[in-house]
């Protein structure tokens, strides 16, 4: 099976949808797309420009979050959102296109680390502290610092939760202190 780890197609849908008014969005551009190319599994993060933080943060994602659902519900028969092993099997005997609801970046919970409850029950499997930059609870890429005292509440949340945690955006400090202290799945 084919695994797309990221692309932005979440920005798109929500755009396209809410903003444009266009329909079918997904049936019409993406899923072709993933068709072809042999995609079994997508991720599909959930990213804040910055231009949108703080205060639009939590906006922006319910938008892309909105977006996923009505892809998945749109196309039931051909993609499953994965939230669990019995979906991710469906995948991997190629019934379905999964695919994986993420975070990238943290920006949307605001400062409060029980937004990763909410974030969860909507279908968040997947997350990268950061995206380049710092915000509250770690350092990007761009960065030398690692996690705050917030970013390490959060993940104990994540841990709990069953959250894999990404590392792609991590700066070098923050990588080493997430291997050292996440008790999850990497």
């Amino acid at each position: 099976m084919l695994a797309d780890g990221h692309t932005d197609l979440l920005m798109e849908l929500a755009h396209r949808s809410h903003r444009l008014g266009e329909t079918d969005v997904f049936a019409r551009t993406w899923l072709p797309l993933l068709e072809a190319g042999g995609v079994g599994l997508q991720v599909c993060p959930i990213f804040v420009e910055l231009h949108h933080q703080p205060e639009g943060s939590l906006r922006q994602a319910l938008g892309q979050v909105t977006a996923f659902h009505a892809a998945v519900r749109e196309n039931a028969d051909r993609v499953v959102a994965v939230r669990t092993r019995a979906d991710l099997d469906l995948v991997e005997r190629g019934e379905r296109i999964g695919l994986v609801l993420a975070l990238e970046g943290v920006e949307p919970l605001g400062y409060e680390t029980w937004g990763a409850e909410l974030f969860w029950e909507l279908g968040l499997r997947l997350a990268s502290l950061t995206w380049n930059r710092r915000n509250p609870y770690a350092d990007g890429a761009a960065e030398n610092g690692g996690l705050s005292r917030l970013g390490r509440a959060l993940l104990v949340r994540f841990a709990d939760l069953g959250v894999v945690l990404d590392l792609s955006h991590a700066s070098e400090r923050l990588f080493a202190e997430c291997l050292e202290t996440y008790e999850g799945r990497l």
